[in-house]
């Protein structure tokens, strides 16, 4: 059996790197592959740890070769990367197909592409983390043909996967539902690490922003149609939105967020530089708006008898009323005036005895 790997005109060294290694030739090998032809593209890394690690197979590599096609022909296996142009050529050929996401990638439809051919059994989809578990357990013999070739078959089916609904409502399946946030939060991803240079000029940065923003009210449609098709609820834990760097996008009252770069744009800055407070000082006229005619004692008494105060009050009583209180005024007055003298003459009797313990008699003072 003869095995054939692509990443097309790029690079993916990370499926290269994990091809090779003794385990995934040894399961190659017990698989009946006699030869492993690898098409390297522009990546770093060389196969060599592999080459000789397994007696009877053959391992070959190069970078690009105009006779791609020819080893696309004579492949019994095609392990290639996730492009739309390599998985055509291999199922045109009616080739078994085993595709390897690359997940480092952002902003790209591979991860659709690959799932929607899986589904439909054209090929077995896996990651660089599960290569060697799909080369162990994988079914290539169930694989189905690809149908006949069709100019329209192929772009429709593309169009169909990675070309979302306009609406949210329109989608009835709940895996599809959840597939399109997926992609959404990656577009949000891709666009919000862009937007943190701000190199790119006032207008791209402001217009990153609202792409990011439109993105974010798409991604709470589909969120809110996956719960109507049963599936969990991701609007009752919505994390705040952060930047690349982790720090939290600055947000508006109507809900606007900006990211990156787009914080220090001109008018935008002022917006959440905070003003220092200073208190309002009252003025006199303030102060006199709250004051009721209480503050005056103006409050007619007849209106509540309760407040209704006798001349007493203020030492108002008319003497010629009530001749005693002259008597007793005049005899509070004797008695203050006697115990007035009364303290003096105690005290001055301390004074005396305390200088007589001196030495000092009072006539010398």
């Amino acid at each position: 059996m003869k095995v054939f790997v692509t990443v097309g005109t790029t690079k993916f060294d990370a499926l290269i790197q994990t091809l090779d290694s003794e385990a995934c030739m040894r399961v190659l090998h017990a698989r009946g592959a006699t030869t492993v032809r690898m098409q390297i593209g522009h990546g770093e890394h060389v196969p060599s740890s592999s080459l000789a690690a397994v007696p009877g197979l053959k391992i070959e590599h190069y970078r690009h070769d105009p006779q791609y096609k020819r080893d696309v022909e004579q492949a019994d296996l095609i392990i290639s990367h996730a492009g739309a142009g390599s998985i055509m050529d291999a199922l045109s050929a009616r080739k078994k197909l085993l595709v390897v996401v690359n997940t480092a990638l952002m902003d790209n439809h591979q991860t659709e592409l690959a799932e929607a051919m899986a589904e439909q059994r054209y090929c077995v989809q896996t990651t660089c983390e599960g290569l060697l578990d799909a080369l162990q357990h994988a079914d290539f013999e169930s694989l189905q043909s690809y149908p006949e070739p069709d100019e329209d078959a192929f772009p429709a089916l593309i169009d169909q996967v990675v070309r979302r609904p306009y609406l949210a409502s329109e989608c009835d399946s709940l895996k599809d539902a959840e597939r399109w946030r997926r992609q959404i939060i990656r577009e949000i991803s891709k666009k919000v690490s862009d937007i943190q240079n701000a190199g790119l000029g006032e207008h791209v940065i402001r217009d990153l922003n609202d792409e990011i923003n439109k993105r974010i009210r798409e991604k709470y449609h589909w969120e809110k149609r996956i719960a109507e098709l049963g599936g969990p609820d991701y609007t009752r834990s919505q994390p705040p939105a952060y930047d690349a760097d982790g720090v939290a996008a600055a947000q508006t009252g109507g809900g606007y967020k900006y990211f990156g770069a787009a914080k220090n744009l001109p008018g935008v800055r002022e917006l959440f530089e905070t003003e220092e407070y200073v208190p309002k000082r009252r003025s006199r006229d303030d102060m006199l708006k709250h004051i009721e005619p209480d503050y005056y004692g103006l409050r007619d008494e007849d209106e509540d008898p309760s407040l209704h105060i006798e001349p007493d009050y203020y030492g108002l009583r008319d003497e010629d009323e009530d001749p005693s209180l002259v008597e007793e005024e005049r005899e509070a007055e004797r008695r203050l005036q006697a115990q007035a003298n009364e303290e003096w003459d105690r005290a001055q009797k301390e004074r005396d005895a305390q200088l007589a313990a001196l030495g000092v008699s009072a006539s010398s003072k």
